[in-house]
């Protein structure tokens, strides 16, 4: 159907960026030695901070990734129950 193209190329561009900032997440934490500065010694520095932002934006945007693609679907559903509706009007 052409009416959620527009939704779907934003649902799309929403999961590339969550993977993006995923990969971001995964090599901020591998490489800023977060492990060991939160968990093991509790320190609260600059690479925790930006790791912890990351997660919550790869989260957020994927979150908003399947709420944007659901809602689609379900507007695409109701539109077809209502053109069943108009033609069995029309008979």
């Amino acid at each position: 159907m052409p009416y959620f193209e527009r939704t779907k190329r934003l649902s799309n561009i929403f999961f590339a960026l969550s993977a993006i900032f995923l990969i971001v997440t995964v090599v901020i934490f591998f490489n800023g030695d977060v492990y060991w500065a939160f968990f093991h010694y509790g320190d609260i520095d600059l690479m925790t901070i930006i790791f912890t932002v990351s997660l919550i934006t790869t989260l957020f945007i994927l979150a908003l990734g399947i709420s944007l693609r659901s809602i689609a679907l379900d507007a695409r559903e109701e539109i077809q129950f209502i053109k069943k509706q108009i033609t069995k009007l029309d008979d």
